[in-house]
């Protein structure tokens, strides 16, 4: 067997199987999504898919190689089928909701699959499936469950330093009806896992000297803030799934002597991943949200990237009181007193600490009518179309969120 110094050129080389490129794609139609929402909610591309994708595939190759190295030291790289199998079935998993498309899930089920056919009396498997079935029942389940630990804990610190980039800011259901401002955090990462042997019959060239395979697995998580900023929400989360990824291998590793602790640690893969999902959603919602529109002016949710309002200064969290010597207390109000000085905006700001300033620049022909200002919805608004378009997971959860099973006919916003 090749040594760990052969991972790097197997990390690389994972390119050559069509899968990889498969769940590439996968990631970018997801990064689209995005830029999709993007433009129906504000009007305008906040952040390039391009620029969104290539980081994706740059820290995803990190990712897998720093992954690869630990389960090599661990002797947990000797899974290939069974990570094979668990990479695809988290791809499938991943149309069917964006969430899902973390390798804890596809792990679980093709583990839960391995352990419940092992109960399969011989007799009772069809004709024509003795191969593949002995193929299944033969996966080293407790492996492939500690590498899926090992990817949760490299996801964990990947959100941690760049979950928070590119939160799309969004009008999103209120406890109490309603909407409020708050940002969707979406973020995937295909990487390679380094094993020693694929089911995949694809190209001359996936096995490499050495009889190392590099096998795609794919990564991401999926999460909403509205009581606390992008970055302490993606930092909490990070946390979260870091912890989550330690226990998996612990139980993994304790289920390679106690084969009993195997369905454990199986059901643990993805009812525990999907318990972080859907508690973190609610504990974010029980908070006070953190851009609600209050009295005395209106809150800035976001800034449109080069846009006048990025050049006045404005920053999330900051309420607009004043505009061209007029008060504004809605996006109409807002508009029309822009509208009073066709070349220049003079605008009285006040942070979330209370200080004011003023910000004025001239402003020029063809500049987007609210200069970029992204406003927190009032009372009255509700937004929720957003919600199913990033995989339908946020619509299935906001009357989860709200505590409620009633639906309300989405109604959109001003601006």
């Amino acid at each position: 067997m090749a040594g760990w110094g052969a991972v790097v050129p197997a990390v690389v080389a994972v390119w050559a199987e069509p899968f990889a490129w498969l769940a590439a794609l996968t990631v970018l139609f997801r990064y689209l999504a995005q830029v999709r929402v993007e433009r129906r909610l504000h009007g305008v591309r906040m952040h390039p898919a391009s620029i969104r994708w290539v980081m994706s595939l740059v820290l995803g190759m990190a990712g897998g190689f720093v992954a690869s190295t630990v389960l090599w030291v661990l002797g947990l790289a000797g899974e290939g089928p069974g990570m094979a199998w668990a990479a695809a079935v988290t791809l499938v998993l991943g149309w069917v909701r964006s969430r899902w498309m973390t390798f804890a899930y596809g792990a679980g089920v093709v583990s839960l699959a391995s352990l419940a056919a092992r109960w399969f009396p011989q007799g009772w498997i069809p004709t024509g499936w003795a191969e593949f079935w002995a193929g299944l029942t033969h996966l080293d389940v407790p492996s492939m469950l500690g590498a899926a630990g090992v990817f949760g804990v490299v996801e964990g610190a990947l959100v941690a330093v760049i979950g928070h980039s590119w939160a799309i800011p969004a009008r999103l259901p209120g406890r109490r009806g309603g909407a409020v401002g708050g940002y969707l955090l979406q973020q995937f990462w295909v990487m390679p896992a380094v094993t020693t042997a694929s089911f995949l019959s694809w190209p001359a060239g996936a096995i490499l000297p050495g009889g190392l395979a590099p096998v795609p697995i794919t990564v991401g998580f999926e999460t909403a803030a509205v009581a606390r900023l992008p970055r302490e929400r993606a930092l909490a989360s990070a946390g979260m799934i870091a912890l989550f990824g330690c226990i998996l291998l612990a139980l993994a590793w304790v289920a390679r002597e106690r084969s009993a602790l195997a369905w454990v640690a199986a059901l643990f893969a993805p009812v525990a991943r999907e318990w972080i999902s859907l508690w973190s959603f609610r504990r974010e919602w029980s908070g006070s949200p953190r851009f609600a529109q209050g009295p005395g002016g209106i809150r800035v949710l976001a800034v449109v990237p080069g846009s006048p309002a990025a050049a006045l200064g404005l920053r999330p969290g900051d309420t607009v009181t004043e505009v061209n010597g007029r008060e504004v207390h809605s996006l109409t109000s807002l508009y029309e007193a822009i509208r009073l000085q066709p070349a220049f905006v003079r605008m009285e700001v006040r942070d979330p600490a209370g200080d004011v300033r003023i910000c004025s620049r001239s402003r020029y022909e063809g500049e987007p009518h609210l200069l970029g200002v992204v406003a927190s919805p009032g009372e009255e608004e509700v937004e929720a179309q957003v919600l199913t378009v990033l995989g339908r997971t946020f619509s299935i959860l906001s009357g989860f969120l709200r505590g409620r099973s009633t639906r309300k006919e989405p109604v959109r916003g001003e601006g």
